[in-house]
């Protein structure tokens, strides 16, 4: 209950303190520990709230041995039940007592972990940061259980299916790349994963040559730097492990799946430059215009409201360290199905062909530079943002010039970049449900 209390008055301060912030977003300074590591730093002195966000770059699941796939949902799992050390619930009452938040997750290529926390608290975050960057694994009994609810949660999600359209992306719009992995693995390989396994894997992939940390809220720099240093001694210097996804190879598919499922889900991809480029401020306007918009979208309201051949219909841009994957997600039926696909095609070939018009462009400037402010309203959005961009390597003075930048974006720039990267002929398909 102590906890449930703690994490409502952290959200409740968190939302009236930040918002209150006359700081811009853009004012966030990056700071070098000793070891010259560098910390994304956001100071908002009118919250009493502390958020840290780590990322262990390229220490993701497509980094599990071959005969090991899950090694990563595995170690994750138990770190998200807290089943660290010898005594685990001293360390539980220790986060539940000071109310402390954490997550984690595991992408193809990297590893997150992020806290958010009272000020008052910061000693104590030390060594619950200490213990989670370091854990220990001793009970076998909770490991072989982890291991079978994980393979009854993968056989039970895969009725569902928008899950099974994600795993079939990595299946067969991957193939013969490192990202064609199954990060839940199988029966056979879960089976091979031992404790010896877990108590090296962080130390495997937790090095400070990988980390990148961002930290938004009421903490002085000092404190900040006794955290990074405090942080660096606890990690091995360097691990070397780094895989680069030959793009290439990735081959155009239309795949689709059939299960028992009266609603279709059927999904398009486009693979586009990283987020580094100086292409994606453009593409990302492009991506709003066409379906980042909601209901208002070029493809909603083409698909949904003109047709009625969709329930929903949107696009989004999914950024990896080395390029980004457009994805547009269609949810329709059985009847409705052939003719939205063909739809879809024929209004993204009308969309390479024409492009935006004036008051298109003009429309998603304004909103893109008008929200930007707004949607800072808290610090682990700030931090969780700040982290994303020292992970994506964009450079400071994209960042510090974002609006600036999309505000000069001219009519030419956005269609020449439609035409450079959206090519209707090389769509890709996964779709999932009831066709037969």
């Amino acid at each position: 209950m102590k906890k449930i209390l703690i994490i409502l008055i952290i959200n409740y301060i968190t939302f009236m303190n930040v918002s209150a912030s006359e700081r811009n977003i853009l004012d966030f300074e990056i700071i070098n520990s000793n070891d010259k590591h560098q910390t994304y730093y956001f100071y908002n002195p009118k919250t009493n709230i502390i958020t840290v966000d780590l990322a262990f770059k390229n220490s993701g699941y497509i980094y599990d041995p071959k005969d090991k796939l899950g090694l990563s949902y595995v170690f994750l799992y138990l770190l998200k039940q807290l089943e660290i050390g010898k005594n685990p619930t001293k360390l539980k009452n220790l986060i539940e007592e000071n109310g402390f938040y954490i997550d984690t997750h595991v992408d193809h290529e990297n590893f997150y972990i992020s806290f958010k926390f009272l000020r008052t608290y910061f000693s104590d975050f030390k060594k619950v940061v200490s213990t989670i960057i370091e854990p220990e694994f001793y009970n076998q009994k909770i490991l072989d259980q982890t291991k079978i609810n994980i393979q009854k949660n993968y056989k039970s999600n895969l009725g569902n299916a928008r899950f099974l359209a994600d795993i079939k992306i990595n299946e067969d719009f991957y193939h013969n790349t490192d990202f064609s992995v199954n990060p839940y693995g199988n029966k056979d390989s879960l089976a091979k994963i031992t404790l010896s396994d877990l108590n090296n894997y962080s130390n495997d992939r937790f090095a400070s040559n990988r980390l990148n940390i961002a930290i938004s809220g009421n903490i002085s720099k000092k404190e900040l730097k006794d955290f990074t240093n405090f942080i660096a001694k606890k990690l091995k210097k360097r691990s070397n492990r780094a895989k680069s996804i030959n793009i290439s190879q990735i081959e155009k598919i239309d795949n689709h799946y059939d299960i028992d499922k009266e609603q279709i889900i059927l999904k398009s991809m486009k693979l586009l430059p990283r987020k580094s480029s100086k292409d994606f401020y453009s593409l990302y306007l492009i991506n709003y215009i066409l379906g980042g918009s909601g209901l208002t979208s070029k493809l909603s309201n083409i698909l949904r409201e003109e047709n009625g051949l969709t329930y929903s219909t949107y696009s989004y841009i999914e950024s990896s360290n080395d390029f980004s994957l457009w994805i547009a997600n269609i949810s329709t039926n059985k009847k409705n199905y052939s003719k939205a696909k063909e739809l879809f095609r024929k209004t993204l070939k009308s969309f390479y062909g024409n492009g935006i018009n004036k008051s298109e462009l003009e429309e998603a400037k304004k909103y893109l530079i008008g929200s930007y402010d707004i949607y800072f309203n808290t610090n682990d959005k700030i931090s969780s943002y700040l982290l994303n961009t020292q992970i994506q390597e964009i450079s400071i003075n994209r960042i510090k010039n974002r609006n600036r930048i999309i505000s000069e974006l001219t009519l030419e720039d956005v269609n020449k970049t439609i035409r450079k990267y959206f090519n209707y002929q090389d769509l890709s398909f996964i779709s999932v449900g009831k066709l037969k």
